[in-house]
């Protein structure tokens, strides 16, 4: 790699002023996105149910497993033989077998403490339920033809944080609350070496950001995969996505919808110039070599070749910028449209994209 010739600029006179602001500032509240959000009050979505099924595992029989499965199969049949035979892995050719292991789950003492644990944390999900519905008619105004799914609440002893599945006739969303523990859990005490509990991760383990993994894993569904594995189609992919939430969650601060801190963001503002003129200069724009793409679009604790203080996914950043600018010069084109255009290399010459000197 050449020697790095970008001078990035540090944001540390104005950290005194951004403490002070967070102390004051919500993590999901509107910010300072000039966004023309779209009337969503008439928008009528489908009958959406939210089941607290962490709950209605917790209450099975040990004693009695065999009635209380076939129970839940009957009222819950899709999500129940999902749980139980994939999410909890658990063998179903021996009958017997089946409902032993599950009778061994609902007694082990650790799955117990933990479901405790998310009871205090979730005494109810009134909020998080409403937050669901409010941007559930974001998504159907933009996809009308969209079936809202159903919504199942549940804990996997830490395996999955959100799933979209087949429910019936539509999609279905389990969420898991094990997941979402926010900093009254350390999630570093069940495997200090597992990646999936690095502090650049579970930063967002928590309540505020529910509603946005799960739109954000729509989103995916939705859009599919990138056409093209060079940097500059990975990096606008992820920016429609970007672009998208932003508009599908206007209850969202950006450190929500974008997933960066108060200070990541500032940084990113400020040196947006430089992280442009770093990528053009490393000729990073056509790479396709996904080592060296990877930690700029994806989530990772930093940029390589940047400061320290860049945080990882730094091209997401730009890949926002670009389809904002994309959008704004053709004002006719709509996000079904925007997710429709498949050719980057389109969306980059007509965004004339140059990041503004500061």
């Amino acid at each position: 790699m050449q020697s790095l010739r970008i001078n990035f600029r540090t944001v540390t006179g104005v950290l005194g002023l951004l403490f002070f602001a967070s102390i004051f500032l919500p993590s999901c509240s509107q910010d300072e996105r000039s966004i023309d959000y779209p009337d969503v009050s008439g928008v009528i979505t489908d009958s959406i149910e939210f089941y607290r099924y962490d709950r209605i595992v917790a209450s099975m029989n040990s004693e009695m497993v065999q009635m209380d499965y076939m129970k839940n199969l009957t009222s819950i049949p899709n999500f129940t033989d999902l749980y139980f035979k994939r999410l909890l892995a658990i063998p179903a050719e021996n009958q017997d077998s089946f409902y032993n292991r599950i009778g061994q789950f609902l007694q082990a003492e650790e799955i117990r403490r933990l479901q405790d644990t998310i009871d205090q944390i979730y005494p109810d999900l009134n909020s998080v339920e409403e937050d669901l519905r409010e941007a559930f008619k974001y998504l159907k105004y933009y996809f009308p033809g969209y079936s809202i799914p159903h919504v199942y609440f549940m804990q996997t002893e830490f395996a999955y944080q959100t799933i979209l599945f087949s429910d019936l006739y539509k999609d279905g969303i389990g969420i898991g609350l094990d997941l979402f523990l926010g900093d009254a859990f350390d999630y570093k005490l069940l495997d200090p070496q597992n990646p999936a509990f690095s502090d650049y991760l579970t930063r967002s383990y928590n309540s505020d950001h529910i509603v946005r993994k799960s739109l954000a894993m729509i989103l995916d569904d939705l859009m599919g995969n990138s056409n093209g594995r060079r940097f500059i189609d990975l990096a606008i992919h992820e920016g429609k996505k970007l672009y998208c939430l932003r508009r599908m969650l206007p209850m969202c601060h950006d450190t929500v919808v974008l997933e960066f801190s108060m200070d990541q963001l500032e940084w990113l503002r400020t040196n947006e110039l430089e992280i442009w003129s770093y990528f053009l200069e490393e000729d990073m724009i056509y790479e396709t070599n996904h080592l060296k793409i990877d930690k700029f679009v994806n989530p990772s604790p930093h940029s390589p070749g940047m400061p320290p203080e860049a945080p990882g996914r730094t091209g997401s950043y730009i890949g926002l910028q670009i389809v904002e600018k994309f959008m704004s010069e053709n004002p006719e084109m709509d996000i079904p449209a925007l997710l429709e255009e498949a050719d980057s290399q389109k969306i980059m010459e007509m965004a004339k994209y140059k990041p503004r000197r500061r």
